[in-house]
């Protein structure tokens, strides 16, 4: 199986789909949507069961199901947070909390930041404006890279680190952290 795990997407192979085609019923293949998405109630059979059949009919098309959305890149397919309908959540952070956004990072402000956030998706706008000077936002795809989860502070941006603490490149400017979840949860942190 050919799955390449990036911060907030997957791009899969033919084999994850043509395992997901003949073996729908096993959950394997259903964890990286539910991951993807952040849902934590179970993906139906018969949900998938219809995303695939479009998979097949339209390959080139972009299929939704489950808060992802699939889209073709080349030979693969990409599957990125979906952002339309209600949108990605804001979480309000006072300095020392943590919590859990859109229910598949787990994001952290430190002690001694200078005061609360609102953690919110990048967005599209914003990548846009921050790929020429953050270099790690460029290898993104723009699907993936809109629904990081950000700091929002009046009109200003911070980015968090996606690393964990111990290879934070310089502990003192890092503080606000996020880590992506593999299996989203209904509690909280």
């Amino acid at each position: 199986m050919t799955i390449t795990r990036q911060p907030v997407s997957f791009a899969c192979g033919q084999d994850w789909l043509l395992g997901l085609i003949t073996r729908p019923e096993k959950p394997r293949g259903r964890g990286v949507l539910i991951a993807v998405g952040g849902r934590a109630k179970p993906l139906r059979l018969s949900a998938l069961e219809a995303l695939l059949a479009s998979l097949i009919d339209t390959p080139k098309s972009t299929h939704t199901l489950a808060g992802c959305r699939l889209q073709a890149l080349g030979e693969r397919i990409g599957i990125f947070r979906e952002t339309r309908g209600r949108g990605l959540p804001t979480l309000r952070l006072a300095p020392g909390q943590r919590g859990l956004w859109d229910n598949r990072f787990r994001v952290e402000l430190r002690r001694d930041a200078p005061q609360p956030v609102t953690v919110g998706a990048l967005g599209e706008s914003r990548w846009r404006d921050l790929r020429a000077v953050t270099p790690w936002l460029t290898a993104l795809p723009r699907f993936a890279a809109a629904t990081l989860p950000a700091c929002h502070v009046g009109d200003a941006i911070v980015l968090p680190s996606l690393e964990p603490r111990s290879r934070a490149d310089d502990e003192a400017t890092v503080y606000f952290r996020a880590r992506f979840i593999a299996m989203p949860s209904t509690r909280r942190i």
